[in-house]
């Protein structure tokens, strides 16, 4: 790498070190990204479960809407409530790859 490169690197390092640093020396530790690990989880563990969704919608194309009864919260966003959303459709004739590539493009779906 040229010199030019090299500092162009740092920097791109840098930035991304101080995107993501938080002043909080508990926040970076193993345990703590453990605990949030659990958490999240739990979370999913609760949202699959049968009980405790509305079904509110079926669109068109099979794919039906729940709507979870209690309002949930979200534990970096202090009390504030928030509506859940869950939907289920069962996709034949595609790979699971592909599938989550155009579930990841987020723009594509809503």
């Amino acid at each position: 790498m040229s010199g030019d490169e090299s500092d162009n690197h740092h920097n791109q390092m840098e930035h991304l070190r101080s995107q993501f640093y938080t002043p909080d020396p508990q926040k970076r530790t193993k345990e703590y990204h453990m605990e949030q690990s659990m958490q999240a989880i739990e979370h999913l563990k609760m949202a699959s479960r049968p009980n405790g969704w509305k079904k509110i919608d079926k669109h068109k194309s099979g794919c039906t809407v729940y709507q979870s009864t209690t309002a949930t919260t979200i534990p970096s966003h202090g009390d504030h409530k928030y509506p859940a959303f869950k939907g289920e459709h069962v996709i034949h004739g595609h790979k699971a790859q592909d599938v989550f590539a155009i579930v990841g493009v987020r723009k594509l779906w809503e």
